[in-house]
């Protein structure tokens, strides 16, 4: 595509004020209820059999990849797989949260009903609590065994953790220009780790517990070097739209974009070089390689949040695009409050942040702060910018102030503490923490 059109990709995802909406996208396992085993894509009760029937039930297209079904779509919003047969909404835009949440319960449910016909239950764990790598298949999806390869050669030692044993919920905004777009993604870049201690809630790596509050956060920073973590570039000056394009295009090539098989993909390549080698990809292969970035924020046409931890309830969830929404779409003096808080995390030691909240959660205090404190102030600001907004939709907050005012730890100290309550059985407790 070449810099220019690079840059007008991004341009071209600007929008006024008054048509912002949000996305949203859950993504859950499909287990055996009674072992907790993940489910298989091929078999009786496998995934594939589950989406048959979700297609008939919704009255859902199959999204298919050669042969194999790999998602469903109607003209609101699709269910997809990720690479460990994870299923995913994907759900529509929506400006209001309730619309959202209705969707969410309207999957669930179709969801729910058609898993209790083959003994399957639904789990919203971050990370299986009992799975290994090799208990998982990696679904028959052509993107995803590029993947696989990929990451056999230049993947850190847990990129096929993050493939077959993590779900996490993520929701995207939008901008209006490009000072937006990056006022947006270097504030919620630094404020990503309190994020992270906010929901961090998977604690439990084969049914013992790990050192971490957020095993999926650990997981994530040890993906792959270049493109996980923080974007880089994003806090220098003179970064935009071209910076980030110039980032996202030294990233390798995941998946070839003219027909290359497994075979004859060039490991490594960046996109630069193979564009010079077979020629500019257009906007739909461009948005395919965006796709294989997995910075805590990703941005397309929209700005995407990925770094919280799956929840337990839809009230839970749907407390992440409600913080957001109060953070970001809010009054402009709301926004620049949020943008300031942030600036005390704009450091090379962010990463050092990080992993200590993935492992202690809001307990953490670094340099004299306290990241209790910081949600703390999070939630107010968001909550005034709902009040003064959208104050029909500050309900959607609440269920936060259990853990951040009441309880004061991060979701997965609850559950932790359950755990240690029921002898490290977790089979005693998954109906209260795992299963919706």
């Amino acid at each position: 595509m070449g810099t220019e059109n690079f840059v007008s990709y991004f341009k071209s995802g600007e929008k006024d004020a008054e048509y912002f909406s949000q996305g949203l996208e859950w993504e859950l396992f499909l287990v055996d209820y009674n072992t907790l085993n993940p489910t298989s894509y091929f078999g009786e009760h496998g995934v594939l059999q589950i989406l048959k029937e979700l297609s008939a039930n919704l009255n859902f297209e199959p999204i298919m990849d050669g042969s194999n079904i790999i998602g469903l779509k109607n003209n609101s919003y699709k269910i997809t797989l990720e690479t460990g047969g994870q299923i995913e909404l994907s759900g529509s835009t929506f400006k209001k949260i309730k619309n959202g949440m209705d969707e969410c319960k309207e999957f669930l449910s179709a969801l729910k009903n058609v898993c209790l016909a083959h003994g399957l239950s639904v789990m919203p764990a971050a990370y299986h609590p009992l799975a290994t790598v090799k208990d998982v298949d990696i679904i028959p999806k052509t993107r995803y065994a590029f993947l696989a390869k990929h990451f056999k050669e230049f993947g850190l030692n847990l990129a096929f953790d993050m493939m077959k044993l993590t779900t996490s919920v993520q929701t995207s905004i939008d901008y209006s220009s490009e000072l937006d777009f990056v006022k947006k993604l270097r504030t919620i870049n630094a404020l990503s780790p309190v994020f992270s201690a906010i929901y961090g809630n998977s604690p439990i790596v084969q049914n013992t517990k790990s050192e971490y509050l957020s095993y999926r956060g650990n997981v994530w920073q040890n993906t792959e070097k270049k493109r996980s973590g923080i974007i880089e570039g994003v806090f220098e000056d003179g970064f935009g739209y071209a910076r980030y394009a110039k980032y996202l295009a030294s990233l390798p090539v995941v998946e070839g974009f003219n027909k290359e098989t497994l075979k004859e993909m060039i490991g490594g390549m960046t996109l630069d070089e193979y564009e010079k080698k077979y020629g500019p990809i257009d906007e739909e292969d461009w948005s395919k390689h965006i796709s294989f970035s997995y910075t805590v924020v990703r941005a397309k046409k929209y700005i995407e949040t990925r770094c919280f931890d799956n929840q337990t309830s839809i009230d839970m969830v749907m407390t992440i695009p409600a913080l957001i929404k109060g953070l970001f779409y809010s009054s402009d003096d709301i926004f620049s409050m949020t943008c300031d808080m942030s600036k005390w995390l704009w450091t090379k030691d962010l990463f050092q942040v990080k992993n200590a909240i993935n492992k202690y959660g809001l307990s953490v205090e670094w340099k004299g702060y306290s990241i209790l404190k910081m949600a703390q102030k999070l939630y107010h600001l968001a909550s005034a910018g709902l009040e003064k907004t959208y104050p029909e939709e500050r309900c959607f907050l609440l269920p936060l102030e259990k853990y951040i005012f009441d309880l004061k730890y991060s979701p997965g100290e609850e559950l932790v503490r359950a755990w240690n309550k029921a002898n490290g059985n977790i089979h005693k407790i998954k109906n209260e923490f795992y299963f919706i």
